[in-house]
């Protein structure tokens, strides 16, 4: 079960937010991104130190198995980045997630996440 939703964009922006729901039936560990409306996908984390909004690259997130790990505005979430196009509220856009589980071969789950004006609540 997955709820997802990425951000419009306004013209000439070059970066959106993406956010979802994960819930993994086995432990896997999110490894990547790719979408193909950005050239790159990247998972990142907001965190609030001292009164400063600060925003870090994260190389993977673990998903514990039968667990909902939530990516949304504020916390950790996808970064598309160098968008190829504007995202406009109404349409899907595509991304392919690769997770790994233990000692397996990494595997690309793609999931279809429409485009919102507003991130979810």
């Amino acid at each position: 079960g997955r709820e997802a939703s990425g951000r419009a964009t306004v013209p000439g922006q070059l970066v959106a937010g993406a956010y979802l729901t994960l819930k993994s039936a086995s432990p896997l560990r999110l490894i990547s991104a790719r979408s193909e409306v950005a050239r790159a996908v990247e998972l990142h984390q907001m965190s609030l130190n001292d009164g400063v909004m600060r925003m870090r690259r994260l190389e993977s997130l673990e998903l514990p198995k039968g667990q909902e790990v939530k990516l949304a505005p504020g916390g950790i979430h996808l970064m598309l980045l160098d968008l190829k196009r504007p995202l406009t509220a109404g349409e899907e856009i595509e991304l392919d997630l690769v997770t790994r589980a233990p000692d397996q071969e990494s595997r690309t789950t793609h999931i279809r996440v429409p485009v919102r004006t507003e991130p979810p609540q």
